[in-house]
């Protein structure tokens, strides 16, 4: 027995080292394993690792390239306006000095033509000047005689034949039978029966035919030289126009009773004369 158990005890301590070194040798299996594993793990984890890493070295260099080409664009515009900014003034200083240029030019030529219009002007006013000269002296010898235009006096007559019944009287006063007063007379009355011929005392222009509140109906010839004539108190019968151009003695109208104001008056003809609008007394121009 004891024999049995001495040689069953190092079979058993064999057992146990063979079961520690089977252990061992699992657990050396198990750590291959795994490292194994961690191994292919690390291989997954680097893999996808370096998968992901060009995508964002993509992306910022995709960054990098647009910033690159954004500053270059922009430093080319700025480039671009400061040639254009500095053409564009070159180029205005240019036309200015092209414009000063051919200011200078049309002044100096102006001027040269002024100079040459000056020298014409002043020959040709020395040239008048001896021109006049010679008329002067020539005239000195051969004095000729200024025609004037000769002006015919006017010669008036009586419009009508007749005696004066009432005078003119601008400064004295006269009693008027229709108006029973006393009063100023700017006129003559020539005494005529009614429809009695009246005519023109001197040539002239019929300037004006009307109805005279006092006076009656009226006509006013216009003789030249501020001198007209007014005939008043004629019918209605009238023989001349207005603007019609007559001669010394032409009818007028016939003698009427339109004198309102000297109704009660006997027949007549009431005349006036003016001299630049003024009436004067007729009396002292009839011959």
């Amino acid at each position: 027995m004891d024999g049995d158990i001495i040689k069953y005890v190092p079979n058993v301590v064999k057992d146990k080292k063979q079961n520690e070194d089977s252990k061992n040798e699992e657990v050396k299996i198990e750590n291959q394993i795994k490292e194994i594993d961690d191994s292919k793990y690390n291989k997954k984890v680097n893999s996808n690792n370096e998968k992901k890493v060009p995508k964002s070295s993509f992306f910022l260099f995709f960054l990098m390239v647009l910033l690159a080409v954004s500053s270059v664009m922009f430093a080319y515009k700025n480039y671009k306006n400061l040639n254009q900014e500095s053409y564009s003034v070159y180029s205005s200083i240019d036309e200015d000095n092209v414009k000063n240029e051919n200011k200078t030019e049309e002044e100096q030529s102006a001027q040269s033509n002024n100079k040459d219009v000056i020298q014409k002007q002043e020959n040709q006013n020395q040239v008048e000047k001896a021109n006049q000269k010679s008329k002067s002296a020539t005239n000195i010898k051969n004095p000729t005689k200024t025609q004037t235009p000769k002006i015919i006096p006017l010669n008036f007559v009586k419009p009508i034949d007749g005696e004066v019944q009432k005078i003119y009287s601008k400064d004295k006063v006269i009693y008027s039978k229709t108006l029973e007063l006393w009063k100023t007379h700017e006129g003559i009355d020539i005494k005529a029966n009614e429809n009695a011929i009246v005519k023109s005392i001197e040539k002239g222009t019929v300037e004006k035919i009307y109805d005279d509140s006092f006076y009656g109906k009226t006509v006013v010839i216009d003789h030249g030289q501020g001198y007209k004539s007014s005939y008043s108190n004629l019918s209605e019968d009238i023989f001349v126009k207005e603007k019609q151009v007559i001669t010394k003695l032409t009818k007028i109208g016939k003698i009427g009773k339109t004198a309102i104001g000297e109704i009660k008056d006997d027949s007549h003809l009431h005349f006036a004369l003016m001299k630049n609008n003024v009436i004067i007394d007729p009396s002292s121009i009839f011959k």
